[in-house]
């Protein structure tokens, strides 16, 4: 099968989906909507749209052009876009069919409620699609919302790889790329950026450190906005625990998973979600959740897999954090109800081979 994918090319999600079809032995095209900030994935051939052009209000408009040339040059068998904006656009433009979107998240949640522009848009990719994949229910009910044809919406996490996700012990011994010392770890599982509130945790740092001083944090700084994260920094060094905060860069999976099985609470507030697979990661290792209480979260985690918090209380994440610290049982209980629900629902192999069994049936294939 040729294969044209048509998302950001740094985001992990997009690099995975890809990674998977290559090594299944298909023909694999990424043609980005973001400009490149690494290498392209291994094995896919990468095409720059955005190169040369990036003016605020009318990027979208020439990428999409370009974008319909190249498809349409290319002649592959399906184009599938991740995230209904940006690749969605770009994808819907093409004109080429079977087409594919996916929704992530704040894609169709948060986006299409900022403006009646993003909302038409949103209407204009998911019309157009032969399949719309949500990675939770809730998502799926919004893409109807927006004007999804009936029949076209199937809900499809994005899983877990569990042979590196698991709350086991590493499979083999590895330095710890985080090397923070001794001490209870807090890890915030989320990118520095407004959407994922990162300037609570730092006021909250401080709050934590009172009631357990040898906590230390690792905060996950990979796509983030340069910006805030020095403002999340300055927060942090201003309060005085700039000492107990380390900023870890670009793990591999393996070196996440275990960062993960180390992190005694691993925190996760966002204000808009769908289904993280950060968190879904993170549940896999077995690491006790702190989390925002937003209905997209509840909707899928089991009761007792989490300590939900109220959104922007910092006091009660503090707290939560600390009740986790100290009583080792009830995180321990937590973790492995969370793992147990991961490992039976989510493992990502088997949404993976409901993916190649989405696009035979589009591509008419038995």
């Amino acid at each position: 099968m040729k294969l044209c994918l048509i998302g950001n090319p740094n985001s992990i999600h997009v690099r995975r989906w890809a990674a998977h079809f290559v090594n299944r032995g298909d023909e694999v095209h990424l043609v980005g909507a973001h400009p490149l900030a690494m290498t392209p994935p291994e094995g896919v051939h990468f095409y720059d749209v955005t190169a040369g052009f990036n003016l605020p209000k009318l990027r979208y408009a020439v990428w999409a052009q370009r974008a319909r040339a190249l498809v349409r040059k290319m002649e592959p068998d399906l184009v599938h876009a991740h995230f209904v904006n940006a690749g969605g656009w770009l994808g819907a433009a093409t004109g080429v069919h079977p087409f594919v979107v996916s929704a992530h998240g704040s894609d169709l949640l948060v986006q299409p409620q900022q403006s009646w522009l993003f909302r038409e848009l949103a209407h204009w990719v998911l019309k157009r699609a032969d399949k719309v994949l949500c990675v939770s229910s809730q998502l799926m009910e919004r893409a109807y919302e927006l004007g999804a044809n009936a029949g076209r919406v199937e809900v499809l996490p994005l899983g877990v790889d569990l042979d590196v996700f698991h709350s086991g012990h590493s499979t083999a011994a590895r330095a710890e790329p985080w090397a923070i010392g001794p001490g209870p770890l807090v890890v915030n599982l989320r990118a520095i950026k407004p959407i994922y509130n990162p300037l609570e945790i730092a006021q909250a740092i401080p709050l934590i450190r009172r009631r357990a001083p040898g906590a230390r944090f690792a905060i996950l700084t990979y796509n983030s906005e340069p910006a805030l994260l020095t403002q999340f920094q300055r927060l942090v060094q201003k309060s005085g625990a700039g000492d107990a905060v380390h900023y870890v860069r670009n793990l591999d999976d393996e070196a996440l998973a275990d960062l993960l099985r180390a992190a005694d609470v691993a925190i996760s507030i966002p204000s808009s979600d769908g289904m993280p697979v950060s968190v879904q990661e993170a549940m896999a290792c077995g690491t006790p959740l702190v989390l925002g209480d937003i209905p997209s979260l509840r909707a899928w985690i089991p009761d007792g897999a989490a300590y939900f918090v109220p959104l922007h209380d910092i006091d009660a994440l503090a707290a939560a954090v600390i009740d986790l610290l100290s009583d080792r049982s009830l995180g321990a209980r937590m973790g492995e109800k969370a793992a147990t629900y991961i490992s039976a629902n989510l493992s990502r192999h088997a949404m993976m081979q409901r993916a190649e069994a989405i696009y035979a049936d589009l591509l008419g294939q038995e």
